[in-house]
């Protein structure tokens, strides 16, 4: 998919569209290449990693004052669905950060495109 600001304000409904509907309260910062990405966080091996994936999202710690921040490879994605399923997912390790990919990740997910909405955790 090509990067391009009609791309970019979709990806921006669609995060704030699951946000909403995950019930995540703290902004998630979306950056499109690394360089944009602030210093610290660029040295994050996760993030490093990134270009091996549709995306990547650091989460930060409920405890901290950091934001949750994602990096979205647009040329890895070929369809508007696959990057709407590539932001739900990212935003799924945002609600649930202990939860890794297995059974019940995969379950979720699919709920959560099927429409299924989390209420908002307290602060």
């Amino acid at each position: 998919m090509e990067d391009i600001p009609v791309v970019r304000e979709w990806v921006d409904n669609e995060i704030a569209k699951y946000r909403e509907q995950l019930g995540i309260n703290k902004t998630v910062y979306v950056f499109y290449n690394l360089e944009d990405m602030p210093k610290d966080a660029q040295k994050d091996k996760t993030v490093r990693s990134y270009q091996k994936y549709a995306a990547v999202t650091c989460v930060a710690d409920s405890n901290n004052k950091k934001p949750h921040l994602m990096i979205i490879d647009l040329e890895w994605h070929k369809s508007f669905k696959g990057l709407e399923d590539t932001i739900a997912h990212e935003l799924l390790h945002v609600r649930f950060p202990r939860l890794s990919h297995g059974e019940i990740f995969w379950k979720k997910l699919g709920m959560v495109l099927m429409g299924k909405k989390y209420k908002r955790r307290k602060r």
